[in-house]
């Protein structure tokens, strides 16, 4: 038997029409860390469904020199001590990975890689390719995401280079901590997105010039499933409902179509303006477009602006309505930020409850946020890491198991945090192997499993981090599985 499978086959729990096997289970070898879109599911290169859980990162990222980690070579006097890149990157993503997650949504910044009009920076980019390698080395997939908020650095935001503002540049806003209100309260950024919008003086022509040039250079990378056009959308000063079913969309076609020029085939990612991401509504429609994905946002508003989460909310209904949106398009959904703050009364709880509702709905998700550096961007407290490395109280929650690869559909999960216990129903392929991520930080001792409905075998591959279970028939097969407790 592989050494990898260190506890025994476990035989099926023999039911009405059950039998049993005897053969040995290892974690499928893929050629490819590559999805491809099939309706609303997204399907691995042995065309299992798969599931994505994560994180993005993150807020370090927003700022030069644009990555969540401290790194030798950055240039920053307070990083003269800390590892060369590739050192600090692999302990970077070896943390992700030992989270049990299985992808990263990894932002880059326009103003970092084109500082100038018409002028790439190089090194930047060799740095963000090289980080997606370590990121696939590691079997991690990674979408890489443009990001902006409130436009750009200079309304305390990132994204856009500060060279697409007009001469002379604005007044910047006097602190920067309720960052987020400048959509609602800044002129100036309205301004910003109208002018981006208009294509006045070529900016969103240079925008595309921009995105043909990463997506052509990531896209040669393996660990790239996707490309996302832009991180949370603003308006300007149109009316959002009419301008999301116009503007919005006649944009993310002419994206879709300038990145699959250089990234052939490749998915892409569309979120929902901005102010969604507090109501989980919009009338953006989708361009006619294949390999489309739905990656919306939520945060709760009042765990947001309160800093606190009483457990009396209701959030089935809110990440409900994305997924049902998804659905309606006939898309795959990801839902590509939530999270909760450092200093949130009832945080863990909250996100307790919010992966139990992501589990409910089948969402592949990345929480918000991972970054291990001094800075805390606009003084936000959402990294799971502080300066030191040293976890928040809430990085215990976002560890947990999810379906990563089923061989069949997956038409249920759950799991209970508190017992540690879950349970997948699928529609099972005869044959095909699926893979549960069990990590192992939440199943120190080991997992025990019982399979119903038709003949299959389970196997751990503790290393992996993975439940492995093969059916012997096609039919609905349900897998209970809890934690093993140590030996003392």
């Amino acid at each position: 038997m592989d050494k990898r499978v260190v506890l025994g086959l476990g035989l099926a729990v023999l039911t009405a029409g059950c039998g049993s096997g005897t053969e040995d289970l290892t974690v499928a070898e893929l050629d490819s860390l590559r999805l491809t879109v099939d309706g609303t599911r997204l399907l691995d290169s042995l065309g299992r469904e798969v599931m994505l859980r994560g994180v993005a990162t993150g807020c370090r990222a927003k700022v030069a020199p644009y990555f969540a980690f401290a790194f030798r070579e950055s240039g920053l006097a307070g990083h003269a001590s800390a590892p060369p890149f590739d050192e600090a990157a692999g302990a970077f993503l070896d943390r992700v990975v030992g989270w049990g997650h299985n992808w990263i949504r990894l932002p880059f910044s326009w103003q970092a890689l084109e500082p100038e009009l018409g002028s790439y920076d190089q090194a930047y980019l060799d740095r963000y390719l090289a980080l997606i390698d370590a990121a696939a080395a590691r079997g991690l997939r990674v979408v890489v995401d443009f990001h902006q908020d409130v436009y750009c650095e200079h309304f305390c935001g990132d994204g856009f280079p500060i060279w697409t503002l007009p001469e002379p540049l604005p007044e910047p806003p006097d602190g920067c901590e309720d960052w987020y209100m400048g959509y609602l309260t800044n002129p100036d950024i309205n301004a910003a997105f109208d002018r981006f919008w208009a294509d006045r003086d070529g900016i969103r022509a240079a925008f595309v010039e921009m995105w043909r040039e990463m997506a052509g250079s990531a896209w040669a990378h393996d660990g790239v499933v996707a490309f996302e056009v832009i991180n949370e959308p603003g308006p300007g000063t149109a009316d959002v409902d009419s301008w999301a079913p116009t503007v919005l969309r006649d944009f993310y076609a002419q994206l879709v179509s300038a990145i699959r020029e250089s990234a052939p085939g490749a998915p892409v990612v569309l979120d929902a303006p901005v102010m969604s991401s507090a109501t989980a509504e919009t009338s953006l429609e989708l361009p006619e477009a294949e390999g489309l994905i739905f990656g919306p946002h939520y945060y709760e508003p009042t765990v947001m602006l309160l800093d606190e989460w009483t457990g009396t909310g209701d959030l089935s209904a809110p990440i409900g309505r994305w997924r049902a949106q998804a659905d309606a398009w006939g898309v795959p959904a990801i839902l590509g930020e939530f999270g909760v703050r450092a200093t949130c009364t009832g945080g863990a709880d909250y996100l307790r409850t919010y992966y139990r509702n992501l589990d409910a709905q089948r969402l592949s998700a990345a929480v918000w946020e991972y970054s291990c550096d001094e800075l805390d961007w606009n003084q936000e407290h959402y990294s799971l890491v502080d300066a030191d490395g040293q976890e928040s109280p809430m990085a215990d929650e976002i560890v947990r198991p999810y379906p990563a690869a089923v061989a069949g559909e997956i038409l249920s999960f759950e799991y209970d945090k508190a017992s540690c216990a879950g349970t997948l129903v699928y529609r099972a392929e005869a044959g095909g192997l699926t893979e549960i991520a069990v990590p192992g930080r939440e199943f120190p001792g080991g997992v025990h499993a019982s399979l119903s409905g038709g003949p299959a075998q389970w196997a751990l591959a503790e290393a992996e981090q993975r439940l492995l279970i093969r059916a012997e028939q096609a039919g609905e097969l349900q897998v209970c599985f809890s934690r093993t407790e140590p030996t003392p």
